[in-house]
């Protein structure tokens, strides 16, 4: 679905037609994605967002997909850390899916601090860092 004349209609449209889709990559995030039918019994357990996505893109993005095993998208700096404590303490409380986090363009001061905040907060008893092709996954 990439191109310059993204319609975040034919992609809803494509998703009410098409209940099992596991993978979804978009090239820029709508809240209109919060409206998918059936939300709950959606199978997306892959997206991709090609886009900034602020703290409360997340939390929204994270109760309408239940099944997501991975998210890569690109986060807004000031909410780095917001989104960080909120994904993992999400993981732990709900016994949560999410086994991948993909985020692109982080500087290495933005590196440093996501991994300072998962070690001094306890975040994750075990995990994995790792930066590939401008794209830091944990």
């Amino acid at each position: 679905m990439e191109s310059n004349n993204f319609d975040i209609n034919q992609a809803m449209k494509f998703l009410h037609f098409s209940p099992n889709i596991q993978v979804l990559a978009l090239p820029a995030y709508s809240s209109r994605l919060l409206f998918i039918q059936n939300k709950n019994n959606n199978y997306i357990q892959h997206l991709t967002i090609r886009e900034h996505l602020a703290f409360k893109d997340v939390q929204e993005l994270i109760n309408v997909f239940p099944r997501l095993k991975s998210l890569e998208c690109i986060i807004k700096e000031k909410d780095l850390e917001l989104i960080i404590r909120f994904l993992l303490k999400h993981s732990i409380e709900k016994n949560d899916r999410l086994h991948l986090l993909g985020l692109q363009n982080l500087n290495p001061p933005m590196i440093h601090r996501l991994q300072e905040i998962i070690d001094h907060e306890k975040l994750a008893e075990t995990y994995s860092m790792e930066y590939i092709f401008n794209k830091v996954y944990l």
